[in-house]
């Protein structure tokens, strides 16, 4: 329903000027005035809405093979690195028997020079042990030898 003001609106613009340019005027249709007015406007618009459909399919096509190539890549790269995993295993492998051997040639390293200075001190200690021992034994001898003397002439 049309309001006051659009019917007085109209009412106004129909109304005769003064004088003797005065002429009977027909109300006019704002409406249909609109209508004519915007609708070069209103057709731009919905040109320019379809071509942003035509942006929004476009852009949507092109994330959708973005999104593919992105998968195909991601899964060569990890059919990639999934190949790669035996030789970056025996690689690690390798690594570990290296340090294991270094530290193996350490030790050994270590345990020679302790035997060495092991060797080094019975070799200085066993010639005064054996003359001791030795030096013991003749003792022991002696002592055996008097005692079966003593032994002897007591039968």
């Amino acid at each position: 329903m049309i309001s006051m003001a659009e019917l007085l609106q109209r009412f106004r613009r129909a109304a005769a000027p003064p004088g003797a340019a005065a002429q009977p005027g027909i109300p006019s249709d704002r409406k249909a005035d609109l209508s004519s007015e915007l609708g070069e406007v209103f057709a731009a618009v919905r040109a320019i809405e379809a071509e942003a459909a035509a942006i929004t399919t476009g852009a949507q096509r092109e994330a959708a093979r973005i999104r593919e190539t992105a998968l195909v890549e991601a899964q060569r790269i990890v059919a990639d690195a999934r190949a790669q995993v035996p030789a970056a295993r025996a690689e690690a492998a390798a690594a570990r028997r290296r340090e294991r051997d270094r530290e193996i040639r350490e030790l050994m390293g270590g345990a020679e020079n302790q035997a060495t200075q092991v060797r080094l001190m019975a070799a200085s200690r066993t010639g005064s042990l054996v003359e001791r021992i030795i030096g013991d034994v003749l003792d022991g001898v002696t002592q055996a030898g008097e005692d079966d003397v003593e032994l002897m002439g007591r039968r």
